[in-house]
C-alpha cells in the first residue's frame, strides 16, 4: 500500500520531502493520541510505545523513499526518450505523430517555426551538471538533451539560451532554418563547440563566428597541407621564426603595414623584408585576395601554436 502510496505521489510531482513529512506527522498524531489515552497503569509503557512508532516511521520511509524515486526514475527515462525521440524525428525529417506533438507541448516548444540547433559546454561541471542546464533549458521551451559534457537541441528563433547559462559556460547557435536542413545544422553546431571549448570562448556564440573552425574542421587533409607547407616553413627555426610572428602581426591587422610594425616594434623596412621572404617560402603574394584567404586559414589552425607579438 505505501508503495503504491509513493508511486502515485511521484507521478503526480509531489516533492519527496513532503511525501515524507506526511508520514513524520502521522508518526506525532499517533504518540499525541497514546499519550492521551493511556491510563496511569499504561504509562510505564510510553517509553517502549514511542520506539515502535519512531521504527514503523523509519521502516515506511525507507519502503516509501525508494518506490518514489524508483518511479521518478522511471518517469524521468519516459520523458528522456520522448525528447530524443522528438529531436530524431525532426533532425531526420521524419512524420511527427501524436506522441511527438505531445512531447513538444510539454516543453513549450512550438513545431511551426523553423528551428535554430544549439550546443553548450560548461567546462568542469561534468555530466551532472549538463543535465541541469538541460533540464533548465526545457523549462523555458527549449528541446536540450545530454551528450555527457555537452548539451545539443533545437529551439524557436524567439529563444536565447543566455539566461540558463552558468559562468564559464558557452552556447554556439546557428541561425534558424527549416527541417529538412536541421541535421546538418546540428552536426555543425556540434563541430563549431569543439572549436569554441578549444578556444576558451564563453557566452552565446553565433556559427557563423566560426565558419573557419568549420571549414579546417571539415576537410582535415586540406588542414594538414596548409599546416606543412606554409606554416611549416615560416616556423622553422633562427631568423624564419620571425616571419611567422610577422605574417601573423600583418594579417590580423588588416595589411596594415605600419601598424604591423609598430607592434612588432620594428622599422616599415624590416616588416618589407621578412614579407618578402614569406612570400618566397610560401609562394603565396598577400596582395592577391585567394593568396591571402590561403594565408588567414593557414594562421587559424590550433597546431602549430600561433605567435603574437
Amino acid at each position: 500500500m505505501f508503495r503504491a502510496s509513493a508511486k502515485h505521489r511521484a507521478a503526480e510531482g509531489m516533492p519527496l520531502e513532503d511525501v515524507l513529512r506526511a508520514y513524520r506527522i502521522g508518526g506525532r498524531a499517533a504518540w499525541r493520541a497514546l499519550v492521551s489515552e493511556a491510563t496511569k497503569a499504561e504509562r510505564d509503557a510510553l517509553p517502549r510505545a514511542v520506539e515502535l512508532i519512531m521504527d514503523y516511521i523509519d521502516r515506511v520511509s525507507s519502503v516509501v523513499a525508494a518506490a518514489y524515486l524508483e518511479e521518478k526514475a522511471h518517469h524521468v527515462s519516459e520523458q528522456e526518450r520522448g525528447l530524443r525521440a522528438l529531436l530524431d524525428a525532426l533532425v531526420g525529417c521524419e512524420a511527427l505523430d501524436a506522441r511527438h506533438y505531445q512531447t513538444a507541448e510539454r516543453i513549450g516548444l512550438s513545431l511551426s517555426d523553423e528551428l535554430a540547433a544549439f550546443a553548450i559546454a560548461v567546462p568542469g561541471v561534468g555530466a551532472s551538471g549538463h543535465a541541469r542546464v538541460a533540464a533548465k533549458l526545457r523549462g523555458g521551451g527549449t528541446l536540450a538533451l545530454t551528450e555527457g559534457e555537452r548539451v545539443v537541441g533545437v529551439m524557436t528563433p524567439r529563444h536565447d539560451p543566455a539566461g540558463a547559462l552558468p559562468a564559464g559556460a558557452v552556447a554556439v547557435v546557428d541561425d534558424p532554418v527549416p527541417r529538412e536542413d536541421l541535421a546538418a545544422s546540428l552536426a555543425d553546431v556540434r563541430l563549431g563547440m569543439d572549436a569554441a571549448v578549444r578556444e576558451g570562448l564563453t557566452g552565446v556564440v553565433a556559427l557563423r563566428e566560426l565558419a573557419l573552425d568549420l571549414l579546417l574542421a571539415r576537410s582535415p587533409r586540406v588542414a594538414a597541407d596548409l599546416r606543412r607547407n606554409i606554416l611549416g616553413p615560416l616556423a622553422e627555426g633562427g631568423a624564419r621564426s620571425d616571419l611567422l610572428r610577422t605574417v601573423d602581426a600583418y594579417v590580423s591587422l588588416g595589411c596594415d603595414r605600419r601598424h604591423a610594425a609598430e607592434q612588432l616594434h620594428i622599422h616599415p623596412n624590416t616588416l618589407d623584408h621578412r614579407l618578402r621572404k614569406a612570400r618566397k617560402l610560401t609562394g603565396l603574394d598577400l596582395d592577391d585576395p585567394e593568396d591571402l584567404a590561403t594565408m588567414v586559414l593557414a594562421l587559424h589552425q590550433p597546431q602549430p601554436r600561433r605567435v603574437t607579438a
